[in-house]
């Protein structure tokens, strides 16, 4: 069976006078940052959805997640919050048919030249801020 999806542990941080700031420690370079919590953790599925398919575009290898329990003491110091952020790992394409409305396939058909790549791109946007 294909992988289809890792938790990736995310180390929340807080200061006073500053937004909620995340970083995923095993997405080298990967961080969001937010008013709220609720705004900083979908800008965090979004920023290790980002960096994944960027990943994999460069042909590079995706890692593995860490366990929350491995994580070192430095990367937890100072922290206001240890939650998981759910990446959908991409895969081959599968020919599926669907109906659609009329109204919504042209409206797609006017800012996009690729029907499949504009509806998978906008799955995984509302993927990424569902609750996973």
């Amino acid at each position: 069976m294909i992988e289809q999806k890792r938790l990736y542990p995310a180390v929340m941080h807080k200061d006073v006078d500053s937004d909620y700031n995340i970083i995923i420690p095993d997405l080298d370079g990967c961080y969001a940052s937010g008013r709220t919590i609720e705004e900083v953790l979908i800008n965090a599925h979004e920023a290790a959805d980002l960096m994944v398919e960027e990943l994999v575009k460069a042909k590079a290898d995706v890692p593995r997640a860490s366990q929350v329990e491995d994580l070192s003491r430095d990367t937890l110091q100072g922290s206001y919050m240890v939650t998981l952020v759910s990446v959908i790992l991409p895969s081959r394409a599968k020919r599926v048919q669907v109906t659609i409305d009329e109204a919504v396939l042209e409206a797609i058909d006017a800012v996009s030249s690729n029907r499949s790549k504009f509806l998978t791109d906008a799955a995984r946007a509302f993927l990424s801020q569902t609750i996973r």
